[in-house]
């Protein structure tokens, strides 16, 4: 499960976020396997949202979606991959 809970320091609050450690040890994991694998991923917040769905992408809340998403889409082209997430409130 990768973890993209990033909270902010002293603020009591978090974004959805995988950190560089993370980013880095997915690429090297990734780097283990054919290409053309089939990769399944869970984490807690959705890489998408619903405001994405009805075409609202800039009403997105940093909270609810991963912000750096198109970086995790990018390791992740090269293989079938299929996200399992949670924390959808809508």
């Amino acid at each position: 499960m990768l973890d993209n809970n990033f909270f902010i320091a002293n603020t009591g609050k978090y974004k959805g976020f995988i950190d560089q450690n993370e980013m880095i040890w997915l690429k090297q994991d990734l780097q283990t396997i054919p290409k053309g694998s089939t990769v399944i991923l869970t984490m807690h917040i959705p890489t998408y949202s619903p405001e994405v769905r009805r075409g609202e992408s800039q009403k997105e809340k940093e909270h609810r979606v991963l912000q750096n998403r198109d970086s995790l889409y990018s390791l992740l082209k090269p293989f079938k991959a299929h996200i399992f997430s949670g924390n959808s409130i809508i």
